[in-house]
Order: C-alpha cells, then sequence, then structure tokens
C-alpha cells in the first residue's frame, strides 16, 4: 500500500506528539532520580555545554594559531636550555641527547649501571629503563634522567601538538 504524502505527514505527526508526550511524563520521573542520586549539579553543567559543544562540532574549535606558535617557541627554547645543560654535564660540546650510545656512555660515565641491551647490542634507553636507573642511581644519575626524560616529553608534546 502506497501511502499518499498526506497520510505520511499526518503518521509521521502523530509519532511525533506521542514521542513528546512519553518524554513529557518521563520528565519528572527523570528529575527526581536525579535529585535521588545528587547528580543534579553534574547534569545542570552537562546541560550547559550542550550549545558549545554542538558549536564546536559544527564550526570546529577555534584555535589561536599565535599562542600555539608562542607555546611551541617556548617548548623549543626550554629544549635547547636542556641540550645545553646535558652537553655542559657531559662534557663534551658535541653530546647528543637523542643519541642513545651517546646517553648510554654518559649514564654509565655518571654511575648508573646499565642493564639491558637491545638484540643489536646497544644499552636500552626507553624511558622505563631511564627511570629505573634514576631509582637506583646517584644524585647526578637521577638528575641527568630528570632532564632527559623533559626534553623527551617536550620534544614529543611539541611534534604531537604544537607543530602543524
Amino acid at each position: 500500500m502506497v501511502l499518499g504524502r498526506r497520510n505520511t505527514l499526518d503518521i509521521i505527526t502523530l509519532y511525533a506528539g506521542i514521542d513528546a508526550d512519553v518524554i513529557n511524563r518521563l520528565r519528572p520521573i527523570l528529575e527526581q532520580e536525579l535529585d535521588d542520586l545528587n547528580l543534579r549539579k553534574a547534569y545542570n553543567v552537562e546541560m550547559s555545554l550542550i550549545d558549545p559543544l554542538a558549536d564546536m562540532e559544527y564550526d570546529g574549535p577555534l584555535i589561536d594559531r599565535g599562542r600555539l606558535i608562542h607555546i611551541a617557541d617556548q617548548y623549543s627554547e626550554e629544549i635547547e636550555r636542556i641540550k645545553r645543560r646535558l652537553k655542559k654535564l657531559s662534557g663534551d660540546p658535541d653530546f647528543n641527547p637523542n643519541s642513545n650510545p651517546q646517553v648510554a656512555a654518559l649514564l654509565k660515565k655518571s654511575g648508573a649501571k646499565l642493564t639491558k641491551k637491545t638484540e643489536s647490542g646497544e644499552w636500552q634507553m626507553t624511558k622505563a629503563v631511564r627511570e629505573e636507573l634514576a631509582a637506583v642511581g646517584n644524585k647526578k644519575v637521577i638528575r641527568l634522567v630528570d632532564l632527559l626524560n623533559r626534553m623527551k616529553y617536550l620534544a614529543k608534546h611539541r611534534s604531537m601538538y604544537l607543530d602543524g
């Protein structure tokens, strides 16, 4: 059976009315449930976010490119400060803190007891390994690991969130 345009509109109107009626009848029950569970404040916060989140979904978030560039520059400056500090601590002006063999040599020279090697025979320098070394190391090892971890954190986050 093919419904005419008018019949289809009548059916849609009927169902929309039923939906509105059901929602209207459920409202006091659900509001009481919010109060019983002490969730009214959370509900109000979420409801206040509907319009801004819908706008963001539709328009995309507003991004202050100038601010992101400024933050990226700050990250870069701090990364360079850390690299200079690591070069000074290593005593080698050509020290590369992104070179695992050089980092391993510096940590070993500073008193770290390296124990884990990669399949290729190099010392492992993952964050977990560096943190293990710091946990049992002297103050210099701890300081080096802190600097390395901070530099790698900043570089990773700059790359992931700020560059591009």
